[in-house]
């Protein structure tokens, strides 16, 4: 998050005998207990996107960082005003620049190096990223798109991270305009009260917005987040009034570990959170933040050297570590969790290290002028954006409609064939041979890939009865599944059980369906809700091998020969939706399926060989690992439908 200046590091100059009690108070001495706190919030945003264990609720660090900008901002902003009477924007727009736009710029380039060489799956956004993150608006951005933070580690953005940047951004440009406008209207006993009001407002705007508009939209709205922002606000304004009373440090410690609890116990995704209860959350912070205003052994060890110096450098590890999280990935490394987080922190402290000291230092020194900083901001935002659209326009993909309930050859039927021997011999004419009808049946693995398969489709051999419909095999008539944000899964509207949809589609087709895919698997990776108990499929698969029994049992009623497409381990990007553990929960599926298929009797075709081809489970499935690419998808419907064949002999 954005390096807050907690105050001057030099001594505030002496203060005459008749300077006023509220310009003493004013004046902020430099606070390293609060340059610890923001390197704890800081660490636990790193440990969220590193997806580490008990870091689900990392993400309410950024709350943290909202609420401690808003008190170190307005405390600064008070104080200036207090000796004064009135506010030197000029300057304080100078500070803002100086300090925010050199590392953000610099970000911004890299990631835009990076993405040139193909290094994310998500380059076709680079362009709108490009422009949200230069223009502070990456919160409208990701909102009005449609994308949802919840979604984060799905086809993420390497700028992903400047939502946060552009709500302080925006409260940095707004909240001195509307102070230079209030406080000389508004008596100085009462501005307290005053920014109480407005915080409360915009807090009770965050569950408004979440029950008018939309979960994402309370998360990432700028006037819903404003409340964390305006609770440290009102703390500083109570400073500046108020001596902070002794007793108040006893809190500290509790506060921090309140905060630590909280964060333990919070699910990622949307929950509370979600929901507008962040403000609640930033009353907690402020009370950390107006304990530490007062000498204590929970003071003296946030502010620690190394806690401190984590804290000053807290902007540039916030900005690098999102795209470094990206670039070196799994499969471009080679490591797992543990090794791959040290190599990724590594990597980020040296880059943070070196844009502090060799650029950030410099210019906030002073060293270079604000002009020229600007000057070179503009013209550097205006290499960047050229840059993004030059290399990455815009790539028309036409939009496919779902695949037709029957897919089959413009001309299905090869004429029939006549033969004559000799000239006095009678004609022989040998009948067409009839296209075997295969149903495939599954959810979005299956539906995915025949919508992306079906305009190129021109098999004669083969007529396909569509029986896939995304999501509805993992939502309807089984347990309760929850995703990795531990949310419940939503049912599509468009969801019908299979003892409906199974019917349907072998009456779809002129003929006798002869064989039938079950393209299944994916729903008992997600944790299921089983006689009242959440259990993941390495733990009980029985209530799976149940159901997918009883469809193997009916199919085969109406004289179809069934084939198992046993469901390929994961790409990298599966855990989009599934649990961090994906690849144990496919492993566990795939050892459950293939012994229990084998005592039915059931052929397997195993989608392992096809999308995982030399262990490279992502070459064909690039953007989350588990959907075909639409370029491959036509390969991989023909190997899907001759081993099919294949099996079924």
């Amino acid at each position: 998050m954005e390096d807050m200046t907690t105050a001057p590091r030099e001594a505030p100059p002496a203060e005459s005998p008749s300077s006023s009690a509220v310009s003493g108070r004013s004046r902020l001495a430099y606070q390293p207990a609060l340059d610890g706190v923001r390197a704890l919030a800081v660490l636990v945003v790193l440990a969220f996107h590193l997806e580490l264990p008990g870091a689900h609720g990392g993400y309410l660090g950024v709350s943290v960082f909202f609420t401690l900008s808003g008190f170190l901002i307005t405390r600064l902003l008070l104080a200036e005003h207090d000796r004064g009477g009135s506010l030197a924007l000029r300057r304080f727009y100078g500070r803002r620049i100086r300090r925010l736009l050199p590392a953000s710029l610099l970000t911004i380039a890299f990631v835009v190096a990076l993405a040139a060489l193909d290094v994310f799956g998500a380059s076709s956004r680079i362009r709108g990223s490009t422009l949200a993150a230069l223009t502070s608006t990456f919160n409208w951005y990701e909102l009005l798109g449609g994308r949802d933070y919840a979604d984060l580690f799905a086809a993420p953005s390497p700028l992903a991270h400047f939502w946060s940047l552009a709500i302080e951004e925006q409260f940095y440009w707004l909240w001195p305009l509307l102070l230079l406008v209030l406080l000389p209207r508004v008596p100085v006993a009462r501005r307290t009260a005053m920014i109480v009001g407005l915080a409360a407002l915009t807090s009770l705007s965050a569950p408004i917005t979440a029950a008018l508009w939309s979960s994402s939209a309370a998360y990432l709205a700028t006037w819903t987040r404003a409340g964390e922002i305006l609770i440290g606000a009102a703390l500083a304004a109570w400073t500046t009034r108020s001596r902070v009373p002794n007793w108040l440090g006893h809190f500290a410690a509790p506060s921090l570990i309140g905060v630590a609890i909280v964060i333990l116990l919070t699910p990622a995704g949307r929950g509370w959170a979600y929901q507008g209860g962040l403000p609640v959350f930033a009353l907690l912070s402020a009370l950390v933040v107006a304990s530490l205003q007062v000498r204590s052994r929970t003071a003296s060890v946030v502010s620690v050297a190394p806690l401190v110096w984590v804290g000053r450098v807290s902007y540039g590890l916030y900005l690098f570590h999102w795209p470094v999280i990206l670039w070196l990935d799994e499969d471009r490394t080679d490591l797992s969790r543990w090794p791959l987080a040290v190599l990724r922190l590594a990597v980020t402290l040296a880059i943070t290290v070196v844009s502090f000291y060799l650029i950030e230092q410099p210019i906030r020194a002073g060293r270079i002028q604000p002009a020229a900083v600007l000057a070179a901001s503009l013209l550097s935002a205006s290499v960047a954006i050229v840059a993004a659209a030059w290399i990455f326009s815009p790539r028309i993909t036409p939009t496919l409609p779902d695949a037709p309930s029957v897919i089959s050859s413009p001309s299905t039927l090869p004429p029939p064939v006549t033969t004559a021997v000799g000239n006095d011999a009678p004609t022989t004419t040998v009948p067409a041979i009839e296209p075997t009808t295969i149903a495939i049946l599954g959810d979005s693995v299956a539906a995915w890939l025949l919508r992306d398969a079906a305009p190129s489709y021109d098999r004669t051999d083969v007529e396909i009865a569509n029986g896939a419909i995304a999501a509805c095999d993992g939502m309807i008539d089984l347990p309760t599944g929850r995703d990795r944000r531990s949310e419940e899964m939503r049912v599509p509207e468009e969801c019908v059980a299979w003892t409906t949809n199974y019917p349907e589609v072998l009456s779809s087709t002129d003929g006798d369906v002869d064989i039938a895919i079950l393209v299944l698997g994916q729903a008992p990776m997600a944790d299921r809700l089983v006689d009242g108990d959440w259990v993941e499929p390495c733990e009980s698969m029985d209530w799976y091998l149940d159901d997918v029994s009883e469809r193997i049992d009916y199919l085969r009623g109406e004289g179809v020969t069934v084939v198992f497409a046993l469901p390929a381990r994961p790409g990298k990007g599966a855990d989009y939706f599934f649990p961090g553990n994906v690849e144990e929960r496919a492993a566990c599926v795939r050892d459950t399926l293939e012994p229990f298929l084998e005592d039915l009797n059931v052929p397997i075709v195993d989608l392992d060989l096809i999308l995982c081809p030399d262990d490279e489970c992502n070459q064909t499935r690039p953007i989350d690992g588990v959907h075909v690419g639409v370029e491959l998808a036509p390969d991989v419907l023909d190997w899907l439908l001759d081993q099919a064949l294949l099996a079924a002999r």
